[in-house]
């Protein structure tokens, strides 16, 4: 468990994006997170093609609607980092 900042100011949102997308793999990977549950899907869906487009696109709260989606415990851990961090 980290408690506090994880990523130094000056990080890029391309940094980041890198770094939920690495770990939705292994939680979901490592049965620690369902797979198929609309919060890992979205997340990876949309970190993948933030990624892909060398962070030419942007990532805004339309995207991130999958947030909402997020299951209490884990998931929901994960989604309120995420919105704290790339909302920064």
């Amino acid at each position: 468990m980290v408690i506090g900042p994880w990523f130094p100011s000056d990080s890029t949102s391309e940094a980041i994006a890198a770094n939920f997308e690495f770990a939705v793999k292994r939680l979901s990977n490592g049965g620690y997170l369902n797979a198929n549950s609309e919060f890992v899907r979205g997340a990876l869906t949309v970190f993948s093609s933030y990624l892909e487009s060398r962070a030419e696109t942007s990532l805004n709260s339309e995207q991130m609607d999958f947030l909402s989606k997020a299951a209490p415990g884990l998931e929901a851990d994960i989604a309120q980092a995420m919105r704290l961090t790339l909302s920064r």
